[in-house]
């Protein structure tokens, strides 16, 4: 099984792309407010010294395998350049968050729910990429539900409801403007992320992903005389 090499790559890039989604989504907050004196509000209200324990139940071993095996054929289909869709639970993701070494960044900082075509992340994200004085010492703490879905080659982010820590985040936040605009900028700088870290190539392989009922479904492109499949 190639479960740690699809991991590392598709694996790590697909669900790699929601700790990508709160990072974009703080930068765009602490930048797209009201000027300097927003940015020290939000520094001091909706951020914390310290992260959160977003600890995982164990996993159990029937759900780590079945886990690992539709990420290895997630892997196998843009190996083989494939038509496939895959669908991950929540406790799919959850699971390999919490058992996947090459999903280390995200244990303890990232949790996963989805319910009625919606995503829940629970966040306790170290802000250290900001570069932004004051913040890049802290983290968020907080929770984000929208809709989320990639259709080739554009993202499209509905954000619901967003919490740090109990304070909910500022109304704005969730209307369409934003919305539009964020689901633009976070296309443009989840490509740039892809090619910096691991090429264009399987990246390109990915046709669709959309939160639909309780799952995350991903569909993947066919090449010339590909199968075409789905579990």
């Amino acid at each position: 099984m190639h479960s740690k090499f699809a991991s590392r790559k598709e694996g790590s890039c697909v669900a790699g792309c929601l700790v990508t989604v709160a990072i974009l989504f703080i930068l765009a907050l602490v930048l797209g407010g009201a000027g300097w004196y927003f940015y020290e509000k939000f520094a001091d209200e909706y951020t914390s010294a310290h992260s959160i324990d977003l600890r995982i139940p164990p996993p159990t071993t029937a759900e780590t395998q079945h886990a690992e095996n539709t990420l290895s054929v997630l892997h196998g289909a843009l190996v083989n350049h494939q038509a496939t869709t895959v669908r991950f639970t929540a406790r799919d993701l959850n699971t390999l968050i919490a058992r996947s070494p090459d999903f280390d960044d995200m244990r303890n900082r990232v949790r996963v729910d989805i319910a009625n075509s919606l995503l829940l992340l629970e966040l306790s994200v170290p802000l250290s990429e900001t570069q932004l004085p004051r913040l890049r010492e802290r983290w968020f703490n907080g929770s984000l539900l929208c809709s989320f879905s990639y259709h080739a080659p554009n993202f499209t982010f509905d954000p619901k409801e967003g919490r740090a820590g109990d304070k909910r985040l500022p109304s704005w936040l969730l209307s369409r403007n934003f919305a539009t605009s964020f689901s633009g900028g976070f296309t443009k700088g989840f490509r740039k992320a892809v090619q910096k870290r691991e090429g264009d190539e399987a990246w390109d392989g990915i046709e669709r992903i959309e939160v639909r009922g309780d799952e995350l479904i991903i569909t993947t492109r066919a090449g010339a005389d590909a199968e075409t499949s789905s579990i």
